[in-house]
């Protein structure tokens, strides 16, 4: 009788918890069709956004469509610049929203296809933003984009340190309410060998557990 009453507490337990937080994955971007790239920030006017359709830049023979940002010549006198962001804010900032957040910050992750292609490395550094953006924080962590083909890249955004670049002191609070955007930072190196950078992104997903 107590295996059994401890076996249905944990089964509550467990039933409880899916209502809380259910699974959640949700596609950000796929690129299939073109955003409306007039709001999105970059550092200078020689990085270029652009969706390629051609079937040989795509991640897999299903895919319509990619991101491809360029920058061509890139300066000895930018080594790892802000080169732009892409941003989640579409799904996480509507106050309509609260569900889909509250579900994605209890376990976040985001997960992309990318590739570098014949240019330079390039470097992924996850951001959170409070809605007035007062609230910044910034992972300790770069994740490289290299050149030599398509990899998908899973991020556990819970599992990193942030530094604290906003207004709002203290740590990152995943639970505290205030976070509306996620983003992913699209940095340059140090050191830009090939003068010249073209990277592509495809799927970008979040969800509340580890993709596939």
């Amino acid at each position: 009788m107590k295996i059994l009453i401890t076996f249905l507490s944990v089964l509550f337990l467990s039933v409880a918890g899916y209502a809380q937080n259910p699974p959640l994955s949700v596609m950000v971007f796929d690129f299939e069709t073109q955003p409306d790239f007039n709001g999105w920030f970059k550092d200078n006017d020689q990085i270029q956004f652009s969706i390629s359709s051609k079937p040989e830049d795509q991640a897999t023979s299903q895919s319509k469509g990619c991101l491809v940002i360029s920058w061509n010549p890139v300066p000895d006198s930018k080594p790892m610049s802000w080169m732009t962001d892409i941003k989640a804010d579409g799904i996480l900032l509507p106050d309509s929203g609260d569900s889909i957040r509250k579900a994605f910050l209890a376990s976040p992750w985001i997960s992309f296809l990318c590739t570098a292609g014949e240019g330079d490395t390039v470097w992924i550094q996850p951001l959170f933003l409070t809605k007035d953006h007062a609230g910044k924080w910034g992972s300790k962590t770069l994740f490289p984009v290299v050149p030599g083909g398509w990899k998908r890249i899973k991020i556990n955004l819970a599992a990193l340190y942030y530094d604290n670049w906003g207004k709002i002191p203290g740590s990152i609070d995943f639970k505290a309410g205030l976070i509306r955007t996620v983003e992913l930072g699209v940095r340059n190196g140090n050191t830009n060998p090939k003068k010249r950078i073209e990277v592509r992104f495809d799927d970008i997903k979040i969800s509340n557990f580890e993709p596939d």
